[in-house]
């Protein structure tokens, strides 16, 4: 399902436009830094679902405790909004 993900193509045109293709121009390093990027992604994504399955773990066991300090950081984060 990542494959039609539009994010995922804005991040890579913009990471290649915005940070190599300033520095570099042949079409070897764009497939490198492209090949990177992409590698990145998927690293990211492989650890997303890794902590993902271990935070589903833990809230099972734990979830009121864990909902209980969520909404408390909600709320922190609402009264830091209105106080600036």
């Amino acid at each position: 399902m990542q494959i039609v993900n539009v994010k995922i193509f804005l991040f890579g045109i913009t990471a290649l436009t915005g940070y190599v293709t300033p520095y570099y121009t042949s079409v070897g390093m764009l497939l490198l830094f492209g090949l990177s990027i992409s590698t990145i992604g998927i690293i990211a994504t492989l650890s997303w679902i890794f902590f993902g399955g271990l935070f589903k773990k833990a809230y099972r066991k734990y979830f009121r405790v864990v909902n209980v300090i969520l909404a408390l950081l909600l709320v922190e984060c609402a009264v830091a909004l209105f106080l600036q």
